[in-house]
Parts: structure tokens; sequence; C-alpha cells
């Protein structure tokens, strides 16, 4: 989902068209780069929530 932050609206007659960015290989390479930091973060929150799991499973609460 695109954050609002993101999105670039202009508005005629009553309604609302978005703004694209051209399709040139300056703005292809930084959706690129966009895209690996999102899939790395995705990958290291979910191999940290699966350690913290097996860290509780092996906690004895005794």
């Amino acid at each position: 989902m695109l954050p609002s932050e993101l999105l670039i609206t202009k508005t005629k007659k009553d309604r609302i068209h978005p703004v694209f960015v051209p399709l040139d290989a300056e703005h292809l390479e930084l959706a690129d780069e966009l895209i690996d930091v999102i899939i790395t973060l995705q990958v290291s929150t979910a191999s940290s929530v699966r350690g913290s799991k097996r860290s509780k499973q092996q906690m004895n609460y005794k």
C-alpha cells in the first residue's frame, strides 16, 4: 500500500488524478533499490520474530 506521503495527485473538475513519475533509468533504479530495502526489512523482521518465538519456547517459566 502506498503511504499518503508518497502520493501526489491533481484535482480537476471534482476528480482526483494521480501524478506518475517518468519511466526512465533513474527512476527505475531508485524503484529497484526501494524494493530491495523493503524485501530486506521484511526478511529481517520475519527472522527476528521467529527468533523471539524460539527463545520464549526455550525459557523455563517455573
